[in-house]
């Protein structure tokens, strides 16, 4: 049995994010020990790692968390509702529908 079996499901989630963003920065750490090319390539990548980590489990902008009531509270028909979205008109599409 896990040592966190015992612990609340988000605590266990942050224990994770903070293991994750531990490892992305001492593997990093280690790669700059390989030179300055490989340095700057995991020095990037863990970049994008901790803003992923960062970013995990937290609610999408305008959208409350967990959903009121029903997940889906009208039926749709299809996958825009029933209707097609408007094609977007720039200067580069000219009125070309997809």
């Amino acid at each position: 049995m896990s040592p966190t079996a015992s612990l609340p499901p988000r605590l266990r989630f942050a224990l994770g994010k903070v293991s994750a963003a531990l490892l992305t920065v001492l593997c990093a750490a280690w790669a700059t020990t390989l030179g300055p090319i490989p340095g700057v390539i995991a020095w990037v990548t863990a970049e994008h790692v901790l803003v992923a980590l960062l970013l995990a489990g937290a609610p999408a902008a305008g959208r409350p968390w967990p959903p009121d009531g029903e997940i889906d509270p009208q039926p749709q028909s299809g996958p825009w509702g029933g209707r097609r979205p408007r094609p977007v008109r720039t200067p580069f599409t000219r009125g070309v529908r997809p």
